[in-house]
């Protein structure tokens, strides 16, 4: 019984770190936060500081926080996703 507990803890830690895996494709090169960073601000503080860019309709500082699919899909000109 302790093995498959052992092995089940193991599977989970290890499905954990591979789901939480830095996907290199998935960071724009318009990202000018480091991981490391953005670690240190946290998701509530980043969420805060995408919208408070968008209510300044500063895009260029939203694209900070975007993936360059993001930046493709949603960034045309000088609009996002169609808001002037």
């Amino acid at each position: 019984m302790k093995r498959l507990l052992i092995i089940v803890c193991i599977l989970g830690l290890l499905t954990g770190l591979i789901a939480c895996k830095n996907n290199s494709s998935d960071v724009g090169d318009n990202n000018n936060l480091s991981n490391s960073e953005a670690a240190v601000i946290g998701p509530v503080e980043i969420i805060k500081s995408f919208f408070t860019a968008f209510e300044k309709a500063d895009y260029e500082s939203m694209k900070i926080y975007c993936t360059e699919k993001c930046i493709n899909t949603y960034f045309h000109g000088d609009d996002v996703f169609g808001m002037i």
